[in-house]
């Protein structure tokens, strides 16, 4: 950890940023990844790595908990009664990200899944602090590091992921989404989704069970095989 933090980085050049991911061991995640199911992404997201360029500085989380949602069959999706101004973003092709305000005070960050015309997206609920956890104090003020980033709303607080990020491209932004080489696959487990009124019945809550970011553990603990997980098996992308 903390290998990236102590170097100056400029983030408007991507090429840059890459080159930095790219010595410590990172690839950016190519566009054809987002392209299967917003169930195959959430669980093949788990263990990859949330990257945010800020400030001349990486900041850089491991992604261990996420949630998707569908189109017009998937109640508890906002793109359930068709396409508006606010979830237009979820029409596009798959590797966008999703942004919106939740509750009048928390960003909450999804990536589209999927192919474009057909609506998906993967909420990303919790991130493990890898890199510039120095930063993310800051940004949030809390310096209990197991609370910075355990919650949909505390990683973007962390990130300092705004309402201007929806839309950006997730592999060729400031926000970026990685895996790291010659690292194995996490345990997946599976749960319905936290913090819905509808869709409960769908088990679309995927986590990597044990980890202590996660933002609910001892909550639901169903493993992926559990009935009503739809999305198959995990993406191995």
């Amino acid at each position: 950890m903390g290998t990236l933090g102590r170097k100056n980085l400029e983030p408007a050049s991507s090429e840059v940023v890459r080159r930095r991911l790219s010595l410590a061991g990172y690839r950016v995640l190519a566009g054809s990844f987002f392209l299967k199911s917003p169930g195959q992404v959430a669980q093949g997201i788990l263990g990859k790595y949330l990257v945010r360029s800020l400030n001349r500085k990486l900041l850089i989380g491991r992604i261990v908990e996420a949630e998707a949602y569908y189109g017009e069959d998937d109640p508890a999706s906002h793109a359930f009664r068709g396409m508006t101004a606010r979830n237009k973003v979820m029409f596009d092709i798959g590797g966008k990200a999703y942004i919106y305000l939740a509750y009048g005070n928390h960003f909450l960050l999804n990536i589209i899944a999927g192919r474009k015309g057909i609506p998906g997206a993967v909420l990303i609920r919790a991130v493990q602090p890898v890199e510039g956890i120095a930063e993310m104090v800051r940004l949030r003020n809390v310096p209990d590091v197991a609370r910075l980033t355990s919650g949909p709303g505390r990683l973007t607080e962390a990130f300092a992921i705004r309402g201007k990020h929806n839309g950006c491209d997730l592999t060729d932004s400031e926000l970026l989404a990685c895996r790291r080489i010659g690292e194995r696959k996490p345990d997946i487990a599976a749960s319905s989704r936290i913090g819905i009124s509808r869709g409960k019945q769908l088990y679309e809550r995927y986590y990597i069970p044990g980890n202590p970011f996660v933002s609910a553990p001892g909550r639901h603990t169903r493993t992926k095989t559990a009935p009503g997980v739809r999305a198959g098996k995990p993406n191995t992308s």
